[in-house]
């Protein structure tokens, strides 16, 4: 119908206006539809269409005339559309990204009007947002077609956009860079946006690059740097740069995947580009079994680019890892390229230290490389454990000291600083570096180094794994306390040791398996062996004692009587057909063998076609660098000419390939050469079970090194399979284990200080424990002879330890002694500087040592000695511990040697000559008061010689002492007294005893209650 506008009166419409108005409807639903196709990515429909949808609108006043159509607005409307249609083919994606954006920026003008103008963190947050206001179903779908570029190429990524939340005003926001030569952006403007569709030249390719470079730079960014060398492969998609760039963000990621497709496409845009070669050396270095596919790239990058320091480096690097001596080669040709590269004296160093052994030149790379890069906790790190194999422990402390204090978080180099000062005994300094190392480690970390299992006995372990909490550190404290080899310092050098070696374990024996392999095991149970030999490292130098060891092993396990033509098959076919072969490679008889290897077998590659006679030769390099065996391994160089010297002939036990499989050869590593197979580590044990080698071997070939397996085999004699399997190494290491869990000896004494000392305990002020006494003497031949002042010192730190072996408390006493005589008296040894301590203990079973260190020559002496502190807190008759004395004298009593009015100077060699007195002080404890206040008591002295016990010998004479007063007393005597306790210092002449060694008794009868209570005390008389 149609309006005539008069009213309400409709008219119906004519055909003809039907048709006109159906012609225009078909235009705009062709417009429409090619709107839709350019959504839908079919922008050649699109272009059609929208051709079409013009054409449509350009023939209606030719299609319907009577409709009175003018042409001019038809013809504009076909010129739009064909622009459309030019548009859609050649900008399609863009001209949907621009529309995408504008969408985009309503909605973050929205979110900012609901949100104090604040913008979304990120892009899916913004999406979360969406979703949470109530989209719909339909809703997500459009979100979804929004925020996805046309061209995306990443399958499944709905979040196409590069988004900057913190973008500045006239800054992009939201960044499409999925069009060549173009960037499509949101631009902020205040609270809205606008989009901006520009053409990009290499100037602005080059400053995105910049931007990723610093992303890619700092380790925190590595997504973003991702994300914005992603950028530059869209908009420059021929660039090799980037795409070389994308593929190392993606490296540093540990993408290797992505990383590989990033690399390959940056080769495709240019196939001499080095960068992109070298990263996929990179990536292919951490592939499995991708070392020759590396090198194959590395070699390439340097074709195209000779000087390319980082390729020639990482062939360098990658050498190394494999355990190749040539690795030193390319490290030279990369200082030679560049004096500057710091990493490569880094390199070097490892170079140096682990596959040389040789610390000083390791010191002195590393040292370079610091000067480097003074900062780098790695370099610091390395350079310390070199000082630690040098025993430069003063630099260690130089060199690390400040540093951790300056950067606590580079803790891990505080075992390091601890390690050196035990070197340097200065042990609370590592106790307090290890004490805080472990409070920074991850508390699955610190059970490693709690852990006790792995040094006590069976009983001691299921004890400890019974405790926890509190309960469990108590038990730590005693267990430990129990081990300390020195109590007269704070540390406990035993757990010293102990944190030592799980730490060394972690560092060297944790690289295939965690926390260690099975050599970290051992080496926590017996510390650093004797002698080690590895495959990458033959050790020729070995001590005769170890020496011994390994012949006595050989002897054991070879002999000279097994059957020459025993084939020993380690598995047959189903037609009983050799498809494996063990072989035993053996020492001739008469032939002396030199192991600087396992003496247990290995698997060996040696594989022999006939029996007799075979040498395993070696071939060195010509400029005394690697050398190479006959079998193809690798061998250390310097070591032809030694190997040459002690060749070891040997024999072949009937070797036979088989048909359809491989000889299999099992053999000791002789001085004659290394053929096995495996890579494997040599250990020896001198002084644990008589002396034992135990043989590791890494038969997975991926750094796990176990016990080596005995090559088991029923052709095998009986008496071979016997002896193998005794001394296989897992038998000798867990014989070694139940027969001594625990291996650990404190460092030798090799400046001893001579010293006595004596030990007495006395009831201690009421209501307080008893008191320990210690007295000490330090002969004048231990002093020191200072020729410019004429005169002999003595400077001596004396540290008194005593450890409560129920509780596990430790009680310490320590102080100088000091000394100054005229003229040399360093040949004086008769004459001695006396000292005394007094230590308040709870009664109960000591530990007690003396450690005495002159601080002047750096000699030091340490005694132990077990001992009970009696408890003087009853109410029964007690006597204290006699203490032999040189002099006993009245009316003084101060000072170390004072007791009460007395001063009673210790005698702590107790020895005596015959025209000397023994001086004897004691004291008696709760003497039962009669009803008059009175005491009564009885004390009786007897001696004799200390190896006739039988003999009861009568004290000849004896005087007691009193003031200004000497008078002879009887052997027995009474006293009474109105005290409860009473001190006795009594004199007994020894001009009538002959030299020998006695025993003085003295005992105490009390009159009034009648208990008894009786001490002894041991002396020698000498001429």
């Amino acid at each position: 119908p149609i309006d005539d506008g008069a009213g309400d009166r409709e008219f119906p419409a004519s055909p003809s206006s039907r048709a006109a108005l159906a012609g225009v409807d078909d235009g705009v639903s062709e417009a429409a539809a090619a709107y839709a196709a350019l959504h839908g990515s079919t922008y050649r429909s699109a272009k059609m269409r929208f051709k079409l949808a013009g054409k449509m609108f350009k023939d209606l006043p030719k299609r319907f005339p009577n409709a009175r159509f003018f042409k001019a607005p038809c013809k504009v409307y076909n010129e739009s559309m064909k622009m459309r249609s030019s548009l859609a083919w050649k900008e399609g994606p863009r001209w949907v990204c621009r529309e995408h954006m504008q969408v985009i920026g309503d909605l973050l003008t929205l979110y900012g009007s609901m949100n104090q103008g604040a913008r979304p963190p990120d892009l899916q947050h913004f999406w979360d947002w969406m979703v949470d206001t109530g989209a719909t179903e339909g809703d997500l779908k459009a979100m979804e077609r929004l925020f996805t570029s046309s061209k995306e190429w990443e399958p499944g990524r709905i979040l196409s956009y590069y988004y900057r939340p913190l973008a500045a005003d006239g800054e992009p926001t939201v960044t499409s860079f999925f069009h060549k030569n173009y960037l499509v952006e949101l631009v902020s403007q205040g609270p809205r946006y606008r989009v901006q569709d520009r053409r990009v030249g290499q100037a602005v390719i080059d400053s995105i690059m910049a931007v990723g470079e610093d992303y890619y730079q700092s380790s925190a960014d590595t997504l973003q740097a991702i994300a914005v060398f992603e950028m530059v492969t869209g908009i420059a998609p021929g660039y090799a740069p980037g795409h070389s760039r994308f593929g190392y963000a993606y490296l540093k990621a540990k993408n290797l995947e992505r990383a590989i497709r990033a690399f390959e496409r940056a080769v495709h845009c240019d196939d001499q580009y080095a960068e992109a070669y070298c990263g996929l050396g990179l990536a292919f270095r951490q592939r499995p079994r991708g070392y020759y596919d590396a090198i194959r790239y590395f070699q390439k990058a340097l074709q195209y680019k000779r000087d390319y320091v980082e390729a020639r480096f990482n062939i360098a690097e990658l050498r190394y890892a494999q355990g190749e001596l040539d690795a030193k080669k390319d490290a030279d040709k990369v200082i030679e390229l560049d004096p500057r590269f710091a990493p490569v004296y880094l390199l070097m160093g490892m170079w140096y230290e682990d596959l040389r052994h040789d610390y000083e030149n390791a010191a002195l790379y590393y040292a370079q490389y610091m000067s480097l890069r003074p900062q780098d906790s790695v370099g610091r790190k390395r350079l310390g454990r070199v000082y630690l194999r040098l025993r430069n422990s003063d630099r260690i402390l130089e060199l690390l000291g400040e540093y951790v204090q300056q950067h606590p978080e580079e803790y891990e180099l505080l075992p390091i600083l601890a390690q050196a000062c035990v070197n340097l005994e200065s042990y609370d300094r590592s106790a307090a570096y290890y004490d805080s190392y472990v409070k920074q480690i991850s508390p699955k970390e610190r059970m490693l180094y709690d852990d006790i299992t792995m040094v006590c006995s069976s009983e001691d372990a299921v004890a400890y794994k019974r405790t926890w909490g509190e309960t469990r550190e108590a038990y730590l404290t005693r267990f430990w306390a129990g081990r300390d080899p020195d109590l007269t310092t704070a540390a406990n050098e035993r757990k010293l040791e102990h944190y030592r070696r799980v730490w060394f374990s972690r560092q060297q024996f944790s690289d295939g398996e965690k926390p260690w392999d099975m050599r970290g095991e051992v080496y926590i149970k017996f510390g650093e062996p004797d002698y080690r030999s590895t495959s990458n490292y033959m050790n020729f130098e070995q001590t005769l004692e170890v020496q011994q060891v390994k012949e006595r092993l050989a002897n054991e396990i070879y002999g000279f009587s097994i059957d020459p033509g025993a084939v020993f098959r380690s598995s047959l076919g189903s037609d009983g057909d050799v498809m494996d072969q063990a072989t035993f490679y053996l020492p001739s008889a008469g032939q002396t063998s030199f192991y600087p290897g396992p003496v247990f077998p290995v698997r060996s590659m040696a594989l022999g076609i006939s029996t007799g006679p075979r040498f395993t030769a070696q071939v060195g390099a010509p400029d005394g660098g690697a050398a190479t065996n006959a079998t193809g391994t690798q061998a250390q160089a310097g070591s032809s000419a030694e190997a040459d010297a002690q060749a070891v002939r040997m024999t072949e036990l009937d070797v036979n390939t088989a048909r359809t499989g491989r000889g299999l050869t099992y053999s000791p590593v002789t001085a004659g050469g290394d053929p096995s197979m495996v890579a494997w580590e040599s250990w020896v044990y001198t002084n644990i079970d008589g002396g034992i080698e135990i043989t590791f071997t890494d038969e997975s070939g991926m750094g796990i090194f176990r016990y080596a397996p005995v090559p088991l085999d029923s052709r095998i004699p009986i008496r071979q399979l016997a002896a193998l399997n005794r001394y296989s190494p897992a038998n000798v290491a867990q014989n070694a284990f139940r027969s001594t869990p625990d291996y650990y000896v404190y460092p030798e004494n090799k400046m001893p200080l001579g010293f006595y000392y004596d030990l007495a305990d006395f009831r201690g002020d009421p209501g307080a424990p008893t008191n320990l006494e210690v007295y000490t003497a330090i002969p004048h031949n231990m002093g020191n002879y200072f020729v410019d002042e004429k005169e002999t010192r003595i400077e001596v730190a004396r540290k008194v330890g005593a450890l409560n072996l129920d509780t596990g408390a430790v009680f310490r006493s320590e102080g100088i002694i000091r000394f100054r005589g005229n003229g040399n008296l360093t040949h004086d040894a008769a004459s001695f500087v006396l000292d005394a301590t007094r230590m308040s203990l709870p009664p109960g079973k000591y530990r007690v040592e003396m450690q005495m260190k002159d601080r002047l020559s750096r000699r030091h002496s340490r005694y132990r000695q077990e001992i009970e502190v009696e408890d003087y807190a009853t109410s029964s008759l007690r006597v204290s511990d006699l203490e032999l004395a040189w002099k006993i004298t009245e009316g003084k009593g101060e000072g170390k040697f004072g007791k009460g009015e007395l001063e009673v100077v210790p005698m702590p060699t107790r020895h005596f000559q015959k025209s000397q007195s023994v001086y004897l002080y004691y004291e008696i404890y709760n003497l039962r008061k009669d009803s008059y206040g009175q005491t009564h008591y009885r004390v009786s002295y007897s001696m004799r010689p200390k190896d006739r016990p039988t003999i009861v010998g009568i004290v000849s004479s004896l005087f007691r002492l009193g003031k200004n007063r000497r008078e002879q007393v009887a052997v027995t005597y009474e006293q009474k007294g109105g005290e409860d306790w009473s001190p006795e210092y009594v004199e007994l002449p020894l001009d009538q005893y002959v030299a020998d060694q006695y025993v003085l008794k003295v005992k105490v009868e009390d009159l009034n209650s009648l208990e008894a209570a009786e001490k002894e005390a041991a002396f020698t008389v000498v001429k």
